[in-house]
């Protein structure tokens, strides 16, 4: 057994509290009623709800589903390119898509709860399940399976850190070899970018959780640590330090990423042609993400015979776009399962037990 590859979407985080793509804006507005958000924060909560009337007046002129996280996103991002939307002032308009990434932050970090006891936290429960799954496939067949996710969040980072999975982000073409390859397509809340020499760094989660302050009592914990990837970001090339959070809409015209994030995505690309098993969970496969339906295509090109392609997802709905999009790869390979991620994990674990 060779080159399995597992890909997780929005529906994989749910379990810790992270909102679906469907769901995330109104999350987030709800979330800033009832936090005490600071100034900033607020500021770009509000440009972003003053951004999205002004996407509800263009639906007169274009159909966009402003609803979706992910397209509201896309359209700040083309906003900010062209300097214009609706009534805004131009520096609204340029200032979007980093108030969307303060929204998304905020949310993810204020929604995703970790259990904490005794000064410590602990992983989410279905990703130290799926981080000991990893390991005891690593231990079965000497291979490290892949990991390609679309998350920001860091609930399998940090699982990985506490079951010691190492791990590998591939931001480099050095990374080590002989760990698990955490490829995340669109960026992390422990990525931050030099807007000079566009290089990329991640901030180790044992550092981080070194100088993350637990409050004392309670049963859940919030992992904060994007302000403090921000804050103490300097840049090993030309030592900028006003970093930026790494985090990149899901449009496949990803030009202004293209250098910093190369070897992810090539290293996703490779994943992909050598994988014989791929397992995808939580991802819907929008109409809208022609990115991964690119890289897959191009990607996946390659030695290996593909014996497996399942889905699992409680959203049955999905499985005609899925067979759709694989075409002839599908007959006999392809699978669709209503489950989500906490079973996907037990079915999987147990499948592969059985071939070992």
């Amino acid at each position: 057994m060779a080159g399995t590859v597992f890909i997780l979407g929005a529906g994989a985080s749910r379990s810790a509290g992270a909102p679906l793509i469907t769901n995330f804006l109104d999350s987030a507005f709800d979330l800033c009623e009832r936090v005490g958000l600071g100034e900033g924060e607020k500021r770009d909560f509000e440009l972003v709800r003053v951004g999205l009337n002004a996407l509800q007046l263009a639906q007169s002129k274009a159909r966009l589903d402003i609803t979706n996280l992910e397209t509201v996103f896309d359209a700040f991002e083309m906003a900010a390119l062209v300097g214009r939307l609706g009534d805004l002032e131009s520096e609204q308009v340029a200032r979007l898509p980093e108030a969307m990434r303060t929204l998304i932050t905020v949310t993810l970090e204020q929604r995703i709860r970790l259990p904490g006891a005794d000064g410590g936290m602990y992983p989410c429960p279905v990703y130290q399940s799926f981080a000991e799954m990893i390991s005891q496939l690593r231990h079965e067949t000497k291979l490290w399976p892949g990991v390609i996710t679309f998350n920001y969040d860091v609930c399998l980072d940090h699982a990985f850190y506490c079951v010691r999975v190492p791990s590998t982000y591939h931001l480099s073409e050095s990374d080590q070899q002989d760990r698990v390859n955490l490829l995340k397509l669109h960026g992390s809340l422990n990525w931050a970018h030099c807007p000079e020499c566009r290089t990329v760094q991640e901030r180790s989660l044992s550092d981080l959780l070194a100088r993350l302050r637990l409050r004392p009592g309670g049963t859940t914990r919030r992992l904060e640590v994007a302000a403090k990837t921000v804050r103490s970001f300097e840049c090993r090339k030309c030592g900028k330090r006003d970093g930026q959070l790494m985090i990149v809409p899901p449009t496949w015209a990803k030009a202004r990423y293209q250098a910093p994030l190369q070897p992810v995505w090539a290293a996703a690309a490779a994943a992909l042609r050598g994988a014989e098993n791929i397992f995808v969970c939580g991802y819907s496969l929008s109409e809208t993400d022609t990115f991964f339906r690119y890289l897959y295509a191009v990607g996946s090109i390659g030695a290996a015979t593909l014996r497996r392609f399942w889905v699992f997802n409680p959203d049955r709905s999905l499985e005609g776009r899925f067979r759709e999009f694989l075409g002839q790869q599908a007959e006999g390979r392809f699978q669709f399962h209503g489950m989500d991620f906490e079973n996907m994990v037990r079915h999987v674990a147990q499948e592969m037990a059985g071939e070992v």
